[in-house]
């Protein structure tokens, strides 16, 4: 057993939105970030609220854990870390991010949530330390761990019955090893995309300051502040189009669960992990996933019975794989296992978003299965093909059954109560690139989401080698995550073992 997580806290404060100077022109950008008619991304003083946001109302609240690693003594990273990241934070939420420092409420007269935020509103920030193993908490090959270890590593996000933060930040350092970075969101605001967005905006315009900035020097700042244009985001709601009215619908569920007329914010309260949960984390190298790839042309090739083409993207391939590793691990009886996954609609709408759209703009994507084939000898197949459909019947309509996300449907189920048995879930995506979020010390040594109250979830992100491969998080309890462990190795040797057969079969022909 792993020692436990001692964290001290240090310091908590509030960082305020940089807010434009009028007076100093030359340090500033040099339009009104308010100004709705500036030519520019404009922001207005509140967001509206879409389907795509309101079907996370009271749901789970998303934590994400960065890992750098630094063997600087501590007193660099109170004197020189903390300072930076609280002034390019400063900078990106005035400058371009100003709705993550608001504050989510439902007004009586109003008939869903609204947030709202003002130039100088703050977001929490915790300095913390912590005496736990940095090496072993941010190791991703192929390890596991005590997964409690990370929760305290990530601070409580400000909420109430009436108001809900959007972000709280927590930098805890490891004495001579690192820091990570803490972030807890509300999802009700954005989805994984436009938080990655949020966290490289917020490391460049940290890697870009100078020492003068932060000793009070004039220096460039219009320059260091600005942003490309795959970073600068893009809050326009009116291009979300709406005609089957899931606004209403969503809003309604909302005030008519748990009583008549609830505006309540506040998430329910979680239910804690099992005793016994473990953490780990597993590669899926490109190598490997080209050879997964090629396995299963020959296969389809040879049985020529599919009507319509197999997915066989990096995604589908991953995802099939360790649906069946972990179907196998956990011996699940269930006659039907489903896996959901979130699907980006950006691209996918009529007429299509932005990719730096800022906010949610998530569907759900669902794979069947018999529990029976998944275990058999043609499992991964099986797993693929599955997929395959789910993603194709997404391609034929992306909102389909929409109304199903809440009232009663297997996600929301999933995220607001215990596992259902054989049911799981993926979440992120191995194309945000988590590792491209350099503050200036270097890229992440490991990014995992955590998760304190449910099993089973599979995350998926880039390697931070970068080699077009997938690193896979979940959460088992122990028994499970060894056998899913053992499972995953064993399965990726057969696999090189069925293509080299394969491969001398042909020689033969």
């Amino acid at each position: 057993m792993a020692e436990p997580n001692m964290v001290e806290t240090i310091e908590v404060c509030w960082v305020a939105a940089a807010v434009p100077d009028h007076d100093h022109h030359d340090l500033y950008d040099h339009h009104d970030l308010y100004d709705l008619s500036s030519t520019r991304t404009s922001v207005p003083k509140s967001l509206p609220l879409t389907f795509f946001d309101l079907r996370w109302s009271r749901l789970g609240i998303p934590l994400h854990l960065y890992f750098y690693e630094m063997s600087a003594p501590e007193d660099f990273f109170h004197t020189n870390i903390v300072p930076r990241l609280k002034h390019s934070l400063s900078l990106t939420l005035g400058h371009h991010f100003l709705p993550m420092a608001g504050t989510l409420t439902w007004p009586l007269g109003s008939p869903k949530p609204v947030l709202t935020y003002a130039p100088g509103d703050a977001v929490s920030l915790t300095v913390a330390r912590s005496n736990a193993d940095f090496s072993l908490l941010s190791d991703t090959d192929n390890v596991i761990c005590d997964a409690p270890m990370c929760h305290p590593l990530v601070a409580d996000l400000p909420a109430s019955r009436e108001r809900l933060a959007v972000i709280a930040i927590q930098l805890t350092v490891f004495p001579n090893c690192g820091f990570t970075i803490g972030i807890t969101l509300n999802h009700v605001i954005l989805d994984a995309k436009s938080f990655v967005m949020f966290m490289k905006s917020w490391a460049r315009i940290c890697g870009s300051l100078g020492v003068g900035i932060l000793d009070g020097v004039r220096d460039d700042l219009q320059s260091r502040i600005c942003l490309p244009a795959d970073l600068e985001p893009f809050y326009d709601r009116g291009l979300i189009m709406d005609p089957a009215n899931l606004e209403a619908v969503f809003s309604n569920h909302l005030l008519n669960s748990d009583g008549p007329q609830n505006r309540s914010l506040r998430p329910p309260l979680e239910r804690r992990l099992p005793p016994d949960s473990f953490q780990g984390t597993f590669q899926f190298p490109r190598e490997k996933l080209e050879k997964f790839r090629r396995l299963l042309k020959v296969k389809i090739k040879n049985e020529r019975q599919y009507g319509h083409p197999v997915h066989l993207s990096t995604f589908s391939l991953t995802c099939a794989y360790t649906w069946v590793c972990l179907v196998k691990a956990e011996g699940i009886k269930d006659s039907q296992v489903v896996l959901l996954f979130p699907v980006d609609c950006r691209s996918r709408l009529e007429p299509p978003l932005p990719q730096t759209y800022f906010g949610n703009c998530i569907a759900t994507g669902y794979a069947v299965a018999e529990s029976e084939l998944l275990l058999g000898k043609e499992g991964l197949f099986v797993a693929v093909k599955a997929i395959s459909d789910a993603i194709k019947s997404i391609n034929d309509g992306v909102l389909d059954g929409a109304k199903n996300w809440v009232s009663g449907s297997p996600v929301y189920n999933i995220t607001t109560t215990s596992r259902l048995g054989g049911l799981y879930t993926t979440a992120s995506s191995h194309h945000l690139g988590y590792y491209n979020t350099d503050f200036g010390w270097g890229k992440p040594k490991k990014m995992n989401l955590v998760f304190k109250y449910i099993t089973g979830i599979i995350c998926f992100s880039d390697r931070r080698n970068g080699d077009g491969g997938v690193e896979i998080g979940l959460i088992l309890k122990k028994p499970h995550m060894e056998a899913f462990a053992s499972l995953f190795v064993e399965g990726l040797n057969l696999i090189e073992l069925a293509l080299n057969s394969m491969s001398r079969i042909h020689l033969r022909l």
